[in-house]
């Protein structure tokens, strides 16, 4: 294994716990729903579950939350390779 293909693999681990951290910090969900206006809540029925599932809200949401935590807290030029490489797709795309 290359020395950078190492690092990538353990700042993948990481970044992935502090999105784990970001997630259920209260402070840092503060933060998103201040920037971006989206609230981040607990689905409190099975028919809300229902619908965020077939509409694919929960996981839209849950995507517009790593970005924002990923370019706002952690740095877009220090997330895995793998997921700059999905921004820059997304971008040709749009």
């Amino acid at each position: 294994m290359k020395p950078t293909q190492l690092f990538d693999d353990l700042n993948t681990l990481a970044w992935r716990d502090f999105l784990m951290w970001a997630w259920n910090a209260p402070e840092m969900r503060a933060q998103f729903t201040a920037k971006t206006g989206l609230e981040m809540k607990a689905v409190t029925s099975p028919i809300n579950a229902a619908i965020d599932e077939a509409t694919g809200a929960r996981d839209s949401l849950a995507a517009q939350f790593i970005e924002w935590a990923t370019r706002e807290h952690w740095g877009v030029e220090h997330a895995p390779t793998a997921y700059q490489e999905t921004l820059t797709d997304k971008k040709v795309q749009v």
